[in-house]
């Protein structure tokens, strides 16, 4: 599903893989799929109506253009579409950079591998996690966020949900800092996901990966994450 984010150089869409494979296949609707994939993601993000038809045009024209470079840019997982902010600016939208969308989080059997690392829709991001058995009362599983050594401080959290509708903020800030929370052991099996989230451009915060499959966790088990690069 596309979405719309920011980053240092400009306004990013997201495009998943299928996204791209609609697109490329559309032929002459091209327009109209692109309506439908696109405008949704830019109104969720506050884009004036006159803005996402213009940045749909430009989406448009753009896959016309450039088919086979975007097809060589998707490997699997997307690409990101980045408007550079100078040409938003001057009106420019119309210049699109494709970068490739890397594969993002975990998949099933996470928990039970017992250490990995994982990519998040920020390029920037690398988190790393250690599953310890065994590790804390045997009636709860434990989550714990840990801002690594050669990070850069600023705050990060995890949305820990119980599935039964109700969720909890771990935020952690500072190289080397820690916290935590749990989750009865059985509330693990409810199909929930965890949700991790930064501040971006003026402290916006932003969710950046999901990470589910928590099914695998054992009762006593922690799930450490190290935000290991932002």
């Amino acid at each position: 599903m596309a979405y719309v984010t920011t980053n240092l150089w400009g306004v990013v869409l997201v495009l998943d893989h299928g996204d791209v494979e609609q697109l490329l296949a559309a032929g002459p609707r091209i327009g109209e799929i692109a309506g439908a994939i696109l405008g949704p993601a830019l109104a969720v993000a506050g884009v004036a109506a006159p803005v996402v038809a213009a940045v749909v045009a430009a989406v448009v024209g753009y896959f016309r253009l450039q088919t086979e470079l975007i097809r060589a840019v998707d490997r699997g997982n997307g690409v990101y579409l980045t408007l550079p902010w100078p040409a938003i600016y001057l009106g420019q939208i119309w210049l699109i950079i494709p970068t490739t969308r890397p594969e993002i989080g975990l998949g099933d059997g996470w928990a039970s591998i017992d250490q990995g690392r994982f990519r998040t829709e920020d390029g920037a991001d690398l988190i790393l996690y250690q599953v310890e058995h065994n590790a804390v009362a045997p009636e709860i599983v434990e989550f714990r966020l840990t801002i690594g050594e050669n990070a850069s401080g600023w705050a990060k959290e995890i949305i820990l949900r119980d599935g039964g509708g109700s969720e909890w903020v771990i935020q952690a800030e500072g190289r080397g800092n820690s916290a935590d929370n749990s989750l009865w052991a059985g509330q693990v099996q409810n199909g929930q996901s965890l949700t991790f989230r930064k501040p971006k451009g003026l402290g916006v915060w932003y969710s950046v990966v999901d990470i589910g499959h928590l099914e695998d966790l054992q009762p006593g088990d922690r799930a450490t994450f190290v935000w290991a690069q932002d």
